[in-house]
């Protein structure tokens, strides 16, 4: 029995491919334009980097105080439609509310001393991060595959977060010169790679 093969489509293999091919370009434009980005973030990181530091910390601001208010306003209604709690608890709800509306309204209002403090409360707990690492590092010595590089690491990991901790507006100058290289160095890795991928065949 033969199968007459008019009576189906011939044009599969093209339709696929050209959907490939359109995937293709999409990925490496889309790459190219991350790289074009990376670089242009990572030069105005180096170029600007108080305004880049006040623009980071401007948004965190104004993202905590809203996130404030509207924590504020759920906690007071908690206050008055849960049910079991004593005056006391309620009472508490209601001061806690209220309280966090009023740092919400103030961070809001002031943003620029805000995002001075938003900027330097990260830095320091990254400092803090980086000594907790250092030390869980050491605690961990016996299970490192190698037990000097694991040291130095620590050693480094702890001095680092020292530094911030004690100078968190020099730590923060440093870390958005470290920001603005590696945005740099993504993007020409993100341009080379779309470029070596539009020369990829499908």
């Amino acid at each position: 029995m033969s199968i007459n093969n008019s009576n189906f489509p011939v044009s599969d293999s093209s339709v696929v491919h050209e959907a490939a091919e359109k995937a293709h370009t999409g990925i490496r434009v889309g790459v190219a334009v991350f790289g074009v980005l990376s670089i242009v973030i990572g030069a105005l990181v180096l170029t600007h980097p108080a305004e880049s530091a006040t623009s980071i910390g401007l948004f965190a601001a104004i993202v905590l105080g809203l996130y404030a208010v509207v924590a504020g306003i759920a906690i007071g209604f908690g206050a008055f439609f849960t049910r079991g709690l004593s005056f006391w608890g309620r009472a508490l709800r209601l001061i806690g509310g209220i309280l966090a509306v009023i740092a919400g309204g103030i961070v809001l209002f002031n943003p620029a001393p805000s995002a001075l403090f938003v900027v330097v409360f990260a830095v320091i707990m990254v400092g803090v991060t980086w000594v907790i690492e250092g030390i869980v590092t050491l605690l961990d010595l016996q299970e490192a595959p190698s037990k000097g590089w694991a040291i130095f690491y620590a050693v480094i990991s702890i001095i680092a977060g020292i530094v911030l901790f004690i100078a968190p507006l020099t730590g923060a100058a440093v870390m958005l010169i470290v920001i603005g290289v590696s945005a740099i160095v993504w993007g020409v890795v993100a341009i080379i790679a779309s470029i070596r991928f539009s020369s990829a065949t499908i």
